[in-house]
């Protein structure tokens, strides 16, 4: 995927790459996850990936997540109705 790119519910379980562009991904709202939802991210550009929930939704406790260049595979998965968290 390039520049902004809307996860969605069908990306259970996949991987998105992040390869070139604004690198901003949204997350979609934790509450129309089901619970254990999970997606795997990889940033192959060259700059941070900006990873920001919906709403008052929050990641890892943050209302965003910058992902570094070149980072190994991250999961982000929904943990609780407004909660995603990634490691």
């Amino acid at each position: 995927m390039n520049a902004a790119y809307q996860i969605v519910l069908q990306d259970f379980g996949k991987l998105v790459f992040c390869t070139s562009g604004a690198n901003i991904y949204n997350l979609p709202a934790a509450a129309d996850l089901p619970e254990g939802w999970f997606c795997r991210l990889r940033n192959r550009s060259g700059v941070n990936l900006t990873l920001n929930p919906t709403g008052a939704d929050t990641i890892n406790g943050s209302a965003s997540l910058a992902i570094a260049t070149g980072s190994a595979i991250l999961t982000a998965v929904r943990t609780g109705a407004g909660t995603l968290e990634v490691a």
